[in-house]
């Protein structure tokens, strides 16, 4: 058998959680705005209630990016991570997940310390993150930048052989 302080030592805090919980619920459920009937005028009210701005109605339909627009911008992207995108426009509103990007090499250099780095056309700049390839990468060639395993990516040369990189700029 349990002792009795164990007993008490866990539900005595798990008791206390609960009432937390319904004690936060009761003033939303009896708040006057709930009485609405209709969703538009129900969240108006809340709105007026806790000072949010005035937004457009329900209905009204946003303005649309085109989809040109959104392929150019995740092509742009491709490549960074979440905060790197943030820091370049705070005001964005969700991840863009191509699944590659294809694009001729701009210029090819070899680090002092051995690695490729490649750039692209697009601005893109790729960095070789292992040590040994058979990869041949030249100006003007055409490669694939795609997702690998664990948010890496892979660097698909013209003559098909991966090597893994990371995106520098």
């Amino acid at each position: 058998m349990a002792d009795p302080g164990f007993r008490r030592a866990i539900v005595l805090p798990g008791l206390t959680l609960v009432a937390g919980l319904a004690a936060a619920q009761g003033p939303v459920a009896d708040h006057p705005c709930a009485a609405a009937a209709e969703d538009s005028a129900r969240l108006a009210c809340y709105d007026a209630a806790f000072g949010r701005a005035a937004t457009k109605s329900i209905g009204a339909a946003l303005p649309a990016a085109s989809e040109a627009d959104a392929a150019a911008q995740a092509k742009k992207d491709f490549g960074l991570s979440e905060a790197d995108k943030r820091a370049l426009d705070p005001a964005r509103t969700g991840p863009s997940r191509p699944e590659s990007n294809t694009g001729k090499v701009a210029e090819v250099r070899k680090r002092s310390t051995g690695e490729w780095v490649v750039t692209l056309e697009d601005g893109q700049v790729w960095a070789q993150a292992e040590s040994d390839t058979k990869a041949m990468i030249r100006v003007g060639d055409e490669v694939t930048v795609r997702r690998a395993a664990l948010g890496s990516y892979v660097l698909v040369s013209a003559n098909r052989v991966a090597m893994r990189v990371r995106r520098i700029k």
